[in-house]
């Protein structure tokens, strides 16, 4: 397998994949394969010691370090162990049930390098079933650290990040068993503002085990639910840090007054319509009655015509009578 850092000619992207060896991480790396960007490391932590020797010629494709753990890895623990072997100078995460599109690295290289302001870019994402097909979720949220600091804004390989806010002690807890990757944005988030890029290249395929995706975001609320205990472990992390006013923006972000407005608005102009429908109603309905009545008159009109279509018939054939018999007398 190839070991030695590519060319010093462009940044260096190391792409770091925990695999438990599921048959997906065929997919995850073909997808690093095909990009166009061309400095690309993948550091592959065999987080369970699992035979891999079945993606052998895809892995000898790529310029790859491989971390082989003296005992299998939780999450967390995977996820560090990939840092500490990585040398990019950029660094991004590709879980090996989740893909890429080939111009997702390429894309977030270049929105870091424009963006000199901030140290960590992320694309839009899209969920997908077991087999890959698409569902109606898109994770397409514009930054906010208020937001962040309520709930995870997108998946894991969504990101690239500098090298350098490793630096400054950012690492994966290894006392998380999920949610871990929303707490380390939140720690990176305290070094640098992040820029969405409102491109869909990343797919993050459901039925993983993180643990965190739910079709139903109430179960995140439940008491006692996992996905709500492992909620409450990051936030009785963090919660001490905040001041009242993060606190603050971050319950903004859950206001729902203008939307409840908006939808009074809404519901005003309905209002209006049915009401305007209804006078529309009752003046078809009186017309229909006018109509019905009116109907009724020429009823008896025809009749009426009729009855005295039949009084010219019988007093023509009086007359018709009476010629004859005065004809017969002459």
């Amino acid at each position: 397998m190839v070991t030695e850092k590519t060319s010093e000619k462009g940044k260096l992207v190391s792409v770091i994949c925990r695999t438990v060896g599921r048959p997906e991480l065929t997919k995850a790396l073909e997808s690093i394969v095909s990009q166009n960007y061309p400095h690309i490391e993948l550091v592959l932590v065999n987080a369970t010691k699992i035979d891999l020797s079945v993606f052998e010629t895809l892995l000898e494709s790529l310029n790859t370090v491989m971390v082989y753990p003296e005992q299998a890895l939780k999450r967390s623990d995977a996820a560090n162990a990939g840092l500490e072997a990585a040398s990019g100078d950029y660094l991004m995460f590709l879980d090996d049930d989740d893909w890429i599109a080939t111009e997702h690295i390429t894309n977030l290289v270049t929105a870091i390098k424009e963006n000199e302001e901030v140290k960590a870019v992320y694309s839009s994402a899209q969920k997908t079933d077991c087999k890959g097909n698409p569902r109606p979720q898109v994770f397409n949220q514009s930054f906010s650290r208020a937001i962040l600091r309520r709930d995870n804004l997108f998946p894991i390989h969504a990101m690239l990040f500098e090298r350098s806010l490793l630096a400054l002690g950012s690492r994966f807890d290894e006392s998380l068993a999920i949610y871990e990757d929303w707490d380390f944005w939140i720690q990176l988030s305290q070094h640098t503002d992040f820029k969405h890029i409102d491109k869909l290249t990343a797919f993050y395929r459901e039925g993983g085990d993180s643990g965190t995706a739910v079709d139903d975001d109430s179960i995140k609320f439940s008491t006692d639910s996992p996905n709500a205990l492992a909620r409450e472990l990051v936030l009785d992390k963090w919660v001490d840090s905040w001041s009242g006013r993060d606190v603050n923006q971050m319950l903004a972000t859950l206001d729902q007054s203008e939307f409840v407005n908006e939808i009074r608005k809404h519901q005003e102009v309905i209002e209006k319509v049915q009401s305007d429908n209804k006078a529309l109603n009752e003046a078809l309905d009186s017309a229909n009655k006018t109509i019905s009545k009116k109907a009724e008159q020429l009823e008896v009109r025809d009749q009426q015509i009729t009855d005295l279509q039949e009084l010219l018939e019988a007093r023509d054939q009086q007359i018709t009578d009476l010629q004859e018999l005065l004809e017969a007398r002459d």
